[in-house]
Parts: C-alpha cells; structure tokens; sequence
C-alpha cells in the first residue's frame, strides 16, 4: 500500500495495484488544481482534492471522493471541505463508494454494485453493469442505474447550506433516465406513503412528493408506462 498525495496544482497521480490511499491535494491546501487521478488495482481510497478533478479507480472495490480533505479541530481529526469544481469520478471494475462534492459532477460506476452519493449540483449518476444504488443529493440530477437491479433514492437533505427535499420543481426536479419497471426500485427515506404520488403522461412517469416542512418534489422517470406501490419502497 502506497500513501500518494499531490501538491498544490493540477497533478497527474498514479496509484499501484495494491489498496492506495491518494490524496490530490496536501490536506488543508486551498485552492487545489484539476487532477488527474488514476488508482489502478487494489481497493483504493481516494480524495480528489479541490478543483475540477478526473478519478479512474481502475480494479478494486475504491473508494473515490470529489472533495479535499481539511484537518479538523483537535489531533487526528478531519473532514471534507465542500469542492464546487466539476469532477469526473469513475469507480472501474469492482463494488465502489464514489462521492461528488459541491460542482455539476459525472459519476460512472462501471462493473459491480455500487454506491453513488452526487451531494450538491446539478450531477449526473451513471451506475453501470451490477446492481446500484444512486442518492443524487441537492440540485436537478440525472441518474441512469444501468445494467442490473438499480435503487434510487430521494428524501431529505441536511447540510450545512441546505435542508430540505433533495428534489425540486420544474427545471430543479430530478430524472431517472432508465427505470425498469419489475427491476429497478425508487426507496424514499423519511417521506410518508401518503406524500408521494404520480400520474402517468407523454413520455414517461411524474412523481410527486410532498415533505413534512410542506415543500414539493417532482422526479420524472423517462420512458415509463406505469408504476405501482411495487416499485416504491419507504425508510
């Protein structure tokens, strides 16, 4: 296992095939470059830095993050700083952890089944092959699962700038560009049964939920002919 950290500036970092830790940035360094990160095999464990970065885990069951990771108060402790630049996250083989930070992010899972977090902006979700599960967070996200039994999830956001359904209206809603009807599940977490409904238009599926602060949400499932409470499961 290597420890691979980068300086400050846009840097091409290059990981082994053994389980690396790669940071893009010194900690606590702002603002960073656009990296170019690329982790080859091994379960890596990767904070892009800050800026626009570019993540290929390659093989391995990675854990892959957009954002820098700043020293907190105290010793020992840290946490990640919110990043707007526009990343490009992409898990490769293997069952991954890939998480956006405050930009427009691309996330690709690539083959396994992987978790998908996009956090804030307007991201894009691309599960893969395996079986996925897609949180597309604040902003008007695009979320594809890809091959295999997909789970997307929407609900209630906390963060330090925000609080509040992490989907919106109109053009601030959320899509999901590929729902399987009898495959794919939609998982709403801390929205009543009775909050969600939809109706069935040109093109696909909008559903509508409602918080518990009063605020709507729409989702727009494309392509879709029909939904049913099959299809919906609550936490």
């Amino acid at each position: 296992m290597a420890v691979i950290t980068g300086l400050v500036g846009a840097d091409r970092l290059r990981g082994t095939q053994e389980g690396d830790i790669i940071l893009g940035d010194p900690a606590g360094q702002v603002p960073g470059g656009g990296n170019v990160i690329l982790g080859l095999g091994g379960d890596d464990v990767v904070f892009a830095g800050y800026g626009s970065d570019t993540v290929q885990g390659g093989e391995g069951n990675d854990t892959i993050t957009g954002s820098g990771l700043f020293p907190g108060p105290g010793q020992g402790g840290a946490f990640l700083a919110r990043d707007d630049g526009a990343d490009r996250l992409n898990g490769g083989a293997g069952d991954d952890v890939i998480q956006g930070a405050g930009g427009d992010d691309l996330l690709e899972g690539g083959a396994g089944n992987d978790l998908l977090l996009g956090e804030w902006g307007n991201d894009r979700l691309v599960g893969g092959d395996g079986d996925d599960v897609l949180v597309g967070g604040l902003g008007a996200d695009r979320l594809t699962g890809g091959a295999g039994h997909d789970v997307f999830v929407f609900g209630f956001t906390a963060a330090p700038a925000a609080f509040g359904l992490d989907a919106g209206l109109g053009a601030a809603r959320d899509q999901v560009l590929d729902f399987a009807q009898g495959q794919d599940l939609l998982r709403f977490e801390g929205i009543a049964p009775e909050a969600v409904s939809w109706d069935i238009r040109a093109g696909g599926v909008m559903v509508h939920i409602t918080g518990f602060d009063g605020s709507q949400g729409e989702i727009w499932l494309r392509g879709v002919t029909g939904l049913t409470a099959d299809d919906v499961i609550y936490a």
